[in-house]
């Protein structure tokens, strides 16, 4: 290990226990958990999956895209009517996930027939190589990290990835300023809050439209198509998703792959064919694997200017007609057959 690499091992275990023991210690004492922090609460969701003893009958894994689209409970609501007694639906979607974090998750928190249904997103955002290196990492070290961890990342680090391990630091100063009074809960730049089942909208929210004139700027075209344009598949995460099937299998959970409907603009600003190609992937994968791979892409259009809030996140109304037409159709016979 060189000594620029060393260096930033040395300060990456610094900030990382400052950041993931002293922290999380003064909100244990303060009685301070994840639902003061917006930023962070999906790990809260996580932390109430892992804890709650409840039967559970839906779980999705998958980026923000899938955070923004399902509305958990709405769809236990709608399922509990449909069938007749109580359903437990949890959205434990977390932004800029990789595979590798779901793999991990799985294996940490689900059991003997809980869930009965795993909902894991097959849009191609989870799945780009391009992101191999790009864990969470408030959520690796949060849930997963031990040393030989830090020790197998020790090489890998550089300026960019030790600021994006020091960013479990962040959810502890914000909290204490929110605590303290000098920062008000809404002031948080990019707050996002999260219900205790993870649905990112209030219920009195849905159904409200949201247009956005910035998805028609040059600038968000441009941006997104950076974020597509060099899309391939992985081996790595191929063997993640092997892992996430082996761990539903030995627990007794369903397993399903859902591509939920993008932007439509989004498509045109992938590489002729990276798309195609993807889908051939993943099609490949489910087949090797005996799960049931569902696209809705072209099968569930939605309006763009009404459905989406940009590129890849759905508005509360789209999410609101998503979740309940994924209730009825998709999920409604699969746990009615059970």
């Amino acid at each position: 290990m060189g000594k620029t690499a060393l260096l930033y091992f040395v300060r990456f275990l610094i900030g990382a226990g400052v950041a993931l023991v002293a922290s999380n210690a003064i909100a244990r004492v303060t009685h301070l958990r994840w639902e003061h922090v917006p930023n962070h609460s999906y790990l809260q969701v996580a932390d109430g999956f892992r804890d709650s003893e409840n039967a559970v009958d839906v779980v999705f894994f998958g980026t923000s895209a899938t955070r923004n689209s399902v509305v958990p409970e709405l769809i236990s609501a709608q399922l509990s009517g449909a069938l007749g007694r109580s359903v437990e639906c949890w959205n434990l979607a977390m932004p800029n996930a990789t595979p590798e974090v779901f793999s991990r998750l799985a294996a940490t928190v689900f059991r003997e027939d809980r869930p009965q249904l795993l909902i894991l997103e097959a849009v191609p955002m989870l799945w780009d190589a391009n992101r191999r290196t790009h864990t969470p990492t408030e959520v690796f070290w949060r849930w997963f990290a031990d040393l030989p961890d830090l020790i197998r990342y020790a090489s890998q680090l550089n300026g960019r990835k030790l600021r994006e391990a020091l960013r479990g630091l962040d959810w502890g100063v914000e909290a204490l300023w929110i605590r303290s009074g000098v920062l008000m809960q809404g002031e948080l730049t990019g707050s996002h809050p999260t219900g205790p089942f993870g649905g990112v909208y209030e219920l009195d929210q849905l159904g409200i439209p949201v247009p956005v004139d910035q998805l028609l700027s040059n600038t968000s075209h441009q941006r997104e198509k950076d974020r597509v344009s060099m899309f391939r598949t992985s081996p790595q995460w191929r063997e993640e998703l092997h892992n996430i099937a082996a761990t539903c299998k030995a627990n007794g959970v369903t397993l399903i792959l859902l591509h939920q409907p993008m932007y439509n603009e989004l498509l045109p600003l992938f590489e002729p064919g990276a798309y195609a190609d993807y889908m051939a992937w993943m099609t490949t994968a489910a087949t090797e694997e005996g799960v049931e791979l569902i696209v809705l892409q072209d099968a569930w259009p939605m309006e763009d200017e009404l459905d989406f809030r940009d590129f890849i996140h759905y508005s509360p109304r789209g999410a609101a007609s998503f979740s309940a037409r994924l209730a009825e159709e998709i999920l409604l016979p699969r746990l009615g057959a059970q």
